[in-house]
């Protein structure tokens, strides 16, 4: 039985923010391949980013209503520039004094873009 953990050290984490999606935008390129890395198909046909669970208001879209190529444009124009302040505004709290050292990005980043009550 293989068992797979997701965990990050604090220190590394620092280091490598673009890791995280929460390094600076920049000019860099705009391609599907360049903003992707990891997307979920959510049982109900929602792609998502980064885990299962995460806020659809930062999707790309449902392909069952939608393809991909035509959402493309909306979700790097719009979506995908909220992805990244939401990551950074993360990864800011474990920079933050009292941050844990280690942690799972995909839980902490799911938590933080869920709405809170």
């Amino acid at each position: 039985m293989a068992i797979q953990i997701d965990l990050v050290h604090r220190d590394q984490a620092l280091r490598e923010p673009a890791r995280l999606y929460a390094a600076n935008l920049g000019d860099g390129a705009r391609g599907a391949a360049a903003l992707l890395s990891v997307v979920v198909l959510e049982p109900d046909g929602a792609l998502v980013r980064l885990a299962f669970g995460f806020s659809r208001r930062f999707g790309i879209c449902n392909i069952r209503e939608e393809r991909f190529v035509a959402a493309w444009r909306r979700y790097a124009e719009t979506s995908y520039p909220a992805l990244r302040r939401l990551c950074r505004a993360a990864f800011d709290g474990l920079a933050a004094p009292g941050a844990p050292q280690v942690f799972n990005w995909h839980d902490l980043i799911v938590q933080h873009s869920l709405p809170t009550e």
